[in-house]
């Protein structure tokens, strides 16, 4: 059946997000910086899936993390450089659900290209300045899918 996906998601925030409201003391830059990432079983259904462009549904559940960091700076690589404790100062895992919706387009038999939204609902955060309704929202995706449809 091609109408069914069954899988696994994994996301991550390629952009570090500076905080305001915490800072870390005993460096000259006292910044901190928001990091996320999260993944789980991804299940899917396409609605009439033949058809040149047709509407894909999807949900997440799963897992994530995330992290309070400082900035990496020249200086800081020392022997322990690698040691990422080092620059990590508050962390909290959290779960998420995560439905979708898009329109997807048939271009060739082994390719796709879909345009659809999401809504990230975060929950058991527990961070001292990030609530779970900062990492949870509405999200905008693009996707090429490849393979044999």
């Amino acid at each position: 059946n091609n109408s069914f996906i069954i899988g696994l998601a994994g996301y991550g925030v390629v952009t570090s997000h500076e905080l305001e409201d915490y800072h870390i003391s005993g460096y000259a830059d006292s910044s901190a910086y928001l990091r996320v990432g999260y993944g789980g079983l991804y299940l899917g259904y396409t609605i009439n899936p033949h058809k040149v462009v047709h509407i894909t549904t999807g949900l997440i559940i799963g897992g994530g993390g995330a992290l309070y960091t400082r900035a990496y700076a020249h200086h800081d690589h020392d022997e322990d450089y690698r040691d990422r404790q080092k620059f990590t100062y508050e962390s909290s895992p959290f779960m998420i659900i995560e439905p979708s919706i898009g329109a997807e387009l048939n271009i060739t038999k082994f390719m796709r290209f879909e345009v659809g939204a999401s809504y990230k609902l975060v929950s058991y955060l527990e961070l001292p300045v990030t609530e779970n309704s900062d990492i949870s929202g509405l999200s905008g995706y693009i996707t090429f899918k490849f393979g044999k449809f």
